[in-house]
C-alpha cells in the first residue's frame, strides 16, 4: 500500500475493526411495548390515510 497509509506506519495486517462498545446503563425493553418508532410509523399510516380519503372525498363532492 503506497501514499498517506504508509507515511502513517499502517500496517492492514495487524489491524482490527472495533469493538462496539455497550451501554452500561441500559434498560431493558418490556415486553409489553414493542417500539416507540413503531408507534409513529403506524400513528403516521393511519393519518395519510384518513387524509387521503378526506381529500378524495372532498374533490368528489366538488365534482371532479
Amino acid at each position: 500500500m503506497g501514499g498517506p497509509w504508509r507515511a502513517r506506519d499502517f500496517d492492514p495486517r495487524a489491524w482490527r475493526p472495533p469493538t462496539p462498545q455497550v451501554a452500561a446503563h441500559a434498560e431493558p425493553v418490556s415486553s409489553d411495548f414493542v417500539s416507540d418508532h413503531l408507534t409513529g410509523i403506524v400513528v403516521g399510516y393511519i393519518a395519510g390515510l384518513v387524509t387521503s380519503a378526506g381529500v378524495v372525498l372532498g374533490l368528489m363532492k366538488l365534482g371532479w
